[in-house]
């Protein structure tokens, strides 16, 4: 907020609240339930593109269209469950303690004070770089065939997620 801008809204004579909330409690809040928020928005599209054809700008909340397959999310499980194994086997480094306060903060955000919850995948870029990382700290601890072997599975779905995720943007213009 700048100088000036905080004067305008100070002379519209709506008291000091209003010049520095304005309008943001109206962002709180939503008629969807918060799980499907929550698997849909918040941790799966992210990372795997809702296929919204012809939906470049809208005004409106979207509910995200479901995938063309329920076995969409498995690669979002799978990327999911990686993840939180390196939070437990790192639990002692610095780097996962930051990756958890990023994601409990927007959790906390999002479905507990209840802003922007239904724009919640704008809000992934504070965690949404550490699950590679993550990933990469757990491969770093497991054996070496094991290590192979999850890099093979993370380049499979690595290479799908790329693919459709490329084709969904196409399609959106």
């Amino acid at each position: 907020m700048t100088i000036p801008d905080l004067l305008y809204r100070l002379s519209l004579k709506r008291g000091l609240a209003y010049a520095f909330i304005g309008d943001t409690l109206q962002y709180t809040g939503s008629r969807i339930d918060k799980c499907h928020l929550f698997i849909d928005n918040f941790l799966s599209e992210p990372v795997l593109f809702h296929d919204k054809t012809g939906i470049v700008f809208s005004p409106e909340t979207i509910n995200l269209p479901s995938y063309p397959y329920p076995f969409f999310y498995l690669p979002v499980a799978i990327l999911f469950i990686l993840t939180l194994l390196s939070v437990i086997i790192n639990r002692n480094q610095g780097l996962t303690w930051l990756f958890c306060l990023c994601f409990t903060t927007d959790i906390l955000i999002h479905f507990g004070i209840g802003y922007g919850i239904e724009e919640a995948q704008l809000f992934c870029g504070h965690w949404i770089f550490y699950l590679p990382i993550m990933i990469g700290l757990l491969i770093k601890h497991l054996a070496r065939k094991k290590a192979k072997l999850l890099t093979s599975v993370i380049m499979i779905i690595a290479i799908f997620l790329w693919m459709y995720n490329i084709s969904c943007f196409i399609r959106s213009l």
